[in-house]
Parts: structure tokens; sequence; C-alpha cells
């Protein structure tokens, strides 16, 4: 009965998806390059329990600007909105975009 009860709220969750079905947020997140920015960002995704399955950060030849490009886990519309005020609330961010690929 149990194993019944918890499959029926498995299916009725839109927060749950198949992590092998290759869907994915991606996040990008324009910056001014900073010591310890890229801490900040992961801080912001770790409070929120979300899952960082590729990271990649780039500055430019200036080395006035960067970019940081993360993926996450498909989230919740809730989940999604609390982290772009997180992201978007760390000193030096100049830009938060965020695209979901299904």
């Amino acid at each position: 009965l149990a194993r019944s009860q918890i499959k029926q709220t498995l299916k009725g969750s839109r927060s749950l998806e198949d992590k092998s079905s290759g869907k994915f947020v991606e996040f990008e997140i324009a910056n001014q390059d900073q010591p310890g920015y890229l801490r900040n960002v992961t801080a912001a995704f770790g409070g929120l329990k979300i899952n960082i399955t590729f990271l990649k950060s780039e500055t430019d030849h200036r080395g006035a600007l960067s970019t940081v490009i993360a993926r996450t886990e498909p989230l919740t519309r809730s989940t999604l909105e609390q982290v772009l005020v997180k992201l978007k609330g760390i000193k030096g961010t100049k830009e938060v975009r965020y695209k979901y690929h299904r």
C-alpha cells in the first residue's frame, strides 16, 4: 500500500524528472570578475539544495568581466524564482539568463 501511495505522489509531482532524460536548466551569469564570485554562485545553488551538473567560468581578455555557465536538473517554478533572486543578489552580478532544455 505504501509503495502505491508513493508512486501516485511521484506521478503527480511536476518537479521530479527522469535524470537520464537529458532535460536541464542552463544559467548564464554575466558578472564583474572578482575573487570568490564562483564560490558565491555555487553557494546560491547549494543553499537551495540544487545539484549543479555542469559548471564553466570564462573571463574576458581584459579580466574585467566573466561569464559563468551552470546547468542543473529541471527545477520547479518556485525554486527557479528563488535561485534567480539569489544569483541576482550576488555582488558583481550584471545579468542572469536561463533556458530550459527539454
